[in-house]
């Protein structure tokens, strides 16, 4: 039934006695006459008073993230969408790819949303979660499993198995050990990993007797594979970035963008990543903030295409402070995140040069996160933008999603290409497209995507149209448990582009 909702039975049993002497009135008055026996069978009917409450549904649709040119109206429980796309007949700013797979600030605690869980918990590793804004581990020794290792991992089912980056910032506040990311060949317990690692000895405080270091647990043993000696002093945050190519086996550790320690190994491939410690002595307590894990792009930088040289592109966060600005060489400039790393409500403005007379285009987005490319267009010449989101609220439960387009309209002027795809993090995964050329349906629906549980398939769209044009595009958003049952939820798009 549309929005997956289900029903629940309650039956009564009220008597009718009417109904009964009635037919036993019928039965007297024809008697044998009729050539009837005398004896006479009597069935009472009950009927059943129904009860129907509804549920909520696993999958609901949420907002598009490009709300500056994307308005979304929502139906009953999330399971239906009309969304208007109104584009100016200028430049537009439009997020055209994003490589973060998991960000936090650890402002709401993790473990309680299951963002983060404990691998094998262990009396010897105590995880927890400071209202202060981050997640803080003390071990007592070390654990009995995972050769040690105290571990908490990012809660995301994407397959990695590429370039992978875990940018944070990490304290020591007290014993020695090591303070580690954790790249795990699976989320499975007993399986094979690489800690990043930085290691802090007993006699604290002296100047370049600590560590940095690139283990590899096979499952039985410790292999240690690079080390470099640092400096870490207790009660410090130190800002790290975690790298790992699966393709080459290259691991390393940045401080900052300096390289501190680097290792060559392709034992693992990568498919989990999460937080760790190793115990050394007395209470190690390590507190780890701000983590952001990338795949395929680096979340040193926020890119922006579509520019002209001597462009000006700067980005600001929610109180208009300016968080980066980088004036183009190319069609490409490069900002600097590593620092913020990620900002919500935040604002990306494109000048004609340096002087800021002359706006080019300005958007606001939901996040701007490192690792980000942004790009600048104008509607005749094609712009992409979120259309809507499909969230799986189910922990464990994975559906599969796609989209198919029911009609089609060009209501004025005239669109070259409509495009409609899905973007999954299991994979991560892009569909095929629907795609509409000159009011001609090419291809009419998507191909499947995975949808896995807790996170959400996003949906794009991508416009190519002459200013003051308008489309009308029913689709259906469709997601199945293992082609089992299909459930479909209408999504209504009008496209408008300024004239």
């Amino acid at each position: 039934m549309p929005g997956g909702a289900g029903w629940r039975l309650a039956a009564g049993r009220p008597a009718f006695p009417g109904l009964l002497a009635a037919f036993l009135a019928v039965a007297l008055a024809l008697g044998p006459a009729a050539g009837l026996r005398g004896e006479a069978s009597v069935y009472v009917l009950y009927p059943a008073n129904l009860t129907l409450q509804p549920v909520e549904p696993p999958v609901v649709l949420s907002a598009s993230n490009d709300g500056e040119y994307v308005s979304t109206s929502l139906g009953p429980a999330g399971a239906s969408a009309n969304v208007t796309v109104s584009l100016p007949g200028g430049y537009a700013i439009g997020l055209a790819s994003r490589a973060a797979v998991y960000w936090s600030s650890f402002d709401s605690n993790p473990f309680a949303s299951g963002d983060l869980y404990v691998l094998n918990p262990d009396p010897a590793c105590s995880w927890s979660w400071s209202s202060q804004g981050y997640v803080s581990v003390a071990a007592t020794g070390t654990a009995g499993s995972e050769g040690g290792e105290c571990i908490a991992l990012v809660n995301r089912t994407a397959t990695i198995s590429q370039r992978i980056w875990v940018n944070y910032v990490f304290r020591i506040d007290s014993g020695s050990g090591y303070a580690d990311i954790v790249l795990r060949e699976s989320a499975e317990p007993g399986r094979a990993f690489y800690t990043i690692s930085a290691f802090e000895i007993s006699d604290y405080d002296r100047y370049g007797n600590d560590y940095a270091q690139i283990y590899l647990y096979n499952g039985n043993s410790w292999s240690l594979l690079s080390s470099s000696r640092v400096s870490i002093y207790r009660g410090v945050w130190y800002d790290m970035t975690a790298y790992r190519d699966d393709s080459t086996g290259e691991a390393a550790l940045y401080s900052g963008t300096n390289l501190v320690v680097s290792a060559t190994d392709t034992s693992v491939d990568v498919g989990s990543v999460g937080l760790g410690v190793y115990y050394s002595a007395d209470t190690f307590q390590v507190d780890f903030d701000m983590l952001l894990v990338t795949v395929g792009a680096s979340p040193y930088y926020v890119n922006v295409t579509g520019l002209q040289p001597g462009w000006y592109v700067r980005i600001l966060d929610s109180n208009n402070n300016v968080l980066a600005s980088a004036t183009a060489s190319g069609d490409t400039v490069s900002l600097e995140a590593w620092q913020w790393k990620f900002a919500p409500n935040a604002t990306i403005e494109v000048y004609t040069d340096s002087s800021m007379s002359t706006l080019v285009a300005r958007a606001t987005f939901e996040w701007v996160v490192g690792g980000d490319l942004y790009r600048v267009s104008q509607p005749s010449t094609g712009v992409t933008l979120n259309l809507v989101n499909a969230n799986n609220t189910l922990a464990g439960v994975d559906f599969n999603a796609s989209m198919r387009l029911d009609a089609y309209e060009t209501v004025a002027g005239s669109f070259s290409n409509i495009s409609v795809w899905l973007e999954s993090p299991s994979g991560p995964e892009t569909s095929t497209p629907i795609v509409v050329s000159y009011g001609r349906v090419v291809s009419g629906e998507t191909s499947w995507v995975g949808l896995p549980g807790q996170y959400q398939v996003r949906a794009y769209i991508h416009v190519e149209g002459d200013p003051g044009s308008v489309a009308v595009l029913n689709l259906t958003l469709r997601y199945t448990l293992q082609g089992a049952v299909t459930v479909e939820y209408p999504v209504n798009v009008e496209v408008e582009v300024s004239g």
